[in-house]
């Protein structure tokens, strides 16, 4: 993921001055379009003294925050811990609201249709907006259905292993792999997240199969991944942790940018030749495309000031959420690129949901 850093925009939100024309017309027609045009022209310091009265009350009313997975995943543990500093520097009230399904897409589709006014937002994840190519019909569009408003952060993905493995390598699993085709079961916790298509690339490029075993998510993943149910799997390491501290797992490779901190001596797949093989899933927040720029702007000056906030960031960092900050244009190039990114690698690998 590239380097964003926190800046504050200049934008604001300006209503274009309307041309006057100029058709033809009788010579009685000309006196009652003149008055017409006096009349226009009278009225549009007012409509625009609307437009900022308007841009300078928001907020007046509660802020809706959608999040669209169950509680208790990353994605609502964030928006959470965010929800009382943004009230804080909003100074109205931030409300989150959980609308799960369809890994994501219900959640998505319910924030692009929405009002754009700036009073529902949506903590989205790299998942149903990247992945949109994976389905026949998705409400929305990833690109111009929503208004980028700042980045929140990224977390990271592990390939590991159960203890019961015969591997201390990624390469000795791939060798094993090899010598036991059809016979390892790796665990996919969501069709078409980052982790699941980065284990497809993974295949693809090492020459190896695997039997895919489709969850919900990593709340069901890890207990059968324990019991052994399933033998390798992709996941981020908070939830995981625990398990390798103990022995349980046995972490083979990082698809992060870099070597994690938490475990120095697990390499990177970009080290061990896997150079595509790199993703960190991240967070933003986006609006309804057609939100005023005074009020996205005003959202990212919130968001930015909150992430900076060190107790917010010491709770996230126990997430696995490493901070990232953005202004909203940036925000947006950053989703697009992601977005050309992975339908490329979908494209690829050619993963079907349907």
């Amino acid at each position: 993921m590239p380097s964003l850093e926190s800046a504050s925009e200049r934008e604001h939100l300006s209503l274009p001055r309307p041309e006057s024309q100029s058709p033809p017309v009788n010579r009685a027609a000309r006196k009652p379009m003149r008055r017409t045009l006096v009349t226009a022209a009278a009225a549009w310091p007012a409509l625009a003294a609307v437009g900022q009265a308007s841009a300078q009350a928001y907020p007046s009313r509660p802020i809706k925050v959608v999040v669209a997975y169950p509680p208790g995943g990353v994605v609502d543990i964030i928006a959470r811990a965010m929800a009382n500093p943004l009230q804080a520097a909003l100074k109205e009230a931030v409300v989150v609201e959980n609308r799960a399904g369809a890994g994501g897409v219900t959640g998505h589709g319910i924030v692009a249709k929405s009002a754009p006014d700036g009073y529902t937002v949506l903590l989205a994840a790299a998942g149903p907006l990247i992945s949109t190519k994976l389905y026949k019909s998705v409400p929305y569009d990833p690109v111009n259905d929503f208004a980028p408003i700042a980045m929140v952060g990224e977390t990271n993905i592990l390939f590991v292993v159960h203890q019961a493995m015969p591997v201390n390598s990624l390469q000795e699993f791939i060798q094993h792999a090899r010598a036991n085709p059809g016979k390892i079961n790796m665990s996919i916790n969501s069709i078409g997240s980052m982790h699941h298509l980065m284990s497809e690339l993974f295949m693809l490029r090492s020459g190896i199969k695997l039997n895919r075993v489709p969850y919900k998510g990593a709340g069901q993943v890890i207990p059968d991944l324990l019991a052994g149910v399933v033998d390798v799997h992709m996941e981020s390491l908070p939830l995981i942790a625990q398990y390798i501290k103990a022995g349980r797992l046995r972490p083979l490779a990082t698809a992060s940018n870099k070597r994690l901190e938490e475990l120095p001596d697990t390499p990177t797949f970009a080290e061990l030749g896997f150079r595509d093989v790199v993703a960190s899933p991240w967070y933003a927040f986006v609006a309804p495309a057609g939100t005023p720029r005074a009020i996205i702007d005003q959202l990212n000056r919130a968001v930015n000031t909150t992430l900076h906030q060190p107790e917010l960031r010491a709770q996230l960092a126990k997430q696995g959420v490493n901070i990232v900050t953005a202004p909203p244009d940036e925000t947006g190039r950053f989703i697009r690129a992601e977005i050309d990114r992975i339908e490329k690698v979908i494209a690829e690998t050619g993963v079907r949901t349907d």
